[in-house]
């Protein structure tokens, strides 16, 4: 057998992948693949392999769309459970506000009739059905006693179709016959102009009334027992007065307390006021002033607005709220937890009813409101941090 060239190099891979012994004993070229150089750079741009496209079989596909459908179906079963988190019912609306009972009569009646009168057109036409003719409807040659009209029935008949397409849309798309808010208020503000300008006297509705105080209106909570001082017995209504002086200011602020309302909150604001005390409100600094709106002080403890106490424990519960904070120069309570009553107070730079019902009013100033103004001048609109220090200085029980 001849022997084959050395730089020729055949190879016959057996079923196993290997290479078949040689049987013949004669040396056996085994040829080697040969390999491709790698010369991607990464995998980005013209070089990234390209992504496999997964081909689902038919059952594949429609078991896809059966688990989809279901997922739907209780999806929407779901949403029919949803219970609502808020009142989602239509208002209760009154009848009787809206429509008058006499008009609603007069419709019951008009319908009566109406419906009487097209049960006995149904009769008529269910014998004209029944029964046979009295004349002969088959012949033609006959005289008519008038020519028809065909512009006069074609008009006739368009406004018939005129109406019953505007009926169809009042049907379709029903809008109320009620008028809504926008156009009462532009009414409401005619008929208004109109008075004002006929009339020979201001309109009662926009002339400024004194606001009275709910302390001169209500009478004093049967309930409670006023607390009455040593100081406060010598008043005619026999309700403590307290002075506060501030060093920038000349002259005092005296503010007169409800102890016949609040006498719990009054006895813990008096207890305060005495300048002998270890905890006082004197050296308190005014930490918060927001003008136009109140100023802040009060903290005993740390004199920061961080801190406070009461005589009662670390604090107590409210009183009466039914003070209402109508004026300038009210004496509130400052609360950082509702219900929760210290040693801070506010003063109020005008009527705040967003404090009615929330916090506890105990007094109001009832002299001395250019020094209430000093302090007001020195605050805040927007941050509430005073251009300059301002403190009591002194403060007693008069």
């Amino acid at each position: 057998m001849a022997k084959q060239p050395a730089n020729y190099d055949s190879t016959v891979p057996s079923e196993s992948g290997k290479d078949t012994p040689d049987t013949t004993g004669q040396k056996q070229v085994v040829f080697k693949k040969k390999s491709k150089k790698c010369t991607c750079k990464g995998f980005s741009g013209k070089n990234a392999p390209k992504e496999r496209k997964i081909k689902f079989s038919g059952k594949a596909r429609i078991r896809e769309q059966q688990i989809w459908a279901e997922y739907i179906r209780r999806h929407r079963e779901d949403l029919r459970k949803v219970a609502p988190m808020v009142d989602d019912k239509p208002p209760k609306l009154n009848v009787a506000t809206v429509y008058d009972a006499d008009v609603l009569n007069c419709i019951r009646l008009f319908l009566k009739t109406t419906f009487a009168y097209n049960v006995n057109l149904v009769k008529s036409l269910h014998e004209v059905n029944l029964l046979p003719g009295k004349t002969d409807t088959f012949k033609y040659n006959y005289n008519k006693p008038f020519f028809t009209n065909y512009a006069e029935r074609r008009e006739k008949v368009r406004q018939i179709e005129k109406q019953n397409v505007m009926m169809s849309t009042a049907i379709q798309h029903p809008q109320s016959r009620m008028k809504t808010v926008k156009e009462y208020a532009e009414d409401w503000k005619r008929i208004e102009t109109i008075m004002e300008n006929t009339s020979q006297y201001p309109l009662f509705w926009k002339v400024k009334k004194e606001v009275k105080s709910a302390v001169e209106v209500l009478p004093p909570a049967p309930y409670f027992q006023q607390y009455v001082t040593e100081k406060s017995s010598k008043y005619s209504d026999k309700r403590p007065r307290c002075a506060a002086l501030v060093p920038t200011c000349p002259g005092k602020m005296v503010a007169m307390l409800y102890s016949d309302y609040v006498p719990m909150t009054v006895k813990n604001f008096l207890a305060f006021c005495d300048p002998k005390a270890s905890l006082t409100y004197k050296g308190n600094l005014f930490y918060l002033i927001f003008q136009n709106y109140y100023c802040q002080t009060g903290d005993v403890v740390e004199n920061r607005g961080f801190g406070g106490t009461s005589i009662y424990g670390p604090y107590f519960g409210n009183e009466d709220l039914t003070l209402k904070h109508g004026e300038r120069g009210i004496l509130t309570m400052y609360q950082k937890i509702p219900n929760r009553n210290e040693s801070q107070f506010l003063i109020t730079f005008r009527k705040l009813e967003s404090l009615d019902g929330e916090n506890v009013a105990f007094g109001k100033i009832i002299k001395g409101f250019h020094v209430l103004d000093t302090i007001e001048s020195v605050g805040s609109k927007k941050t509430g941090r005073p251009k300059v220090e301002i403190y009591i200085s002194d403060c007693d029980e008069i």
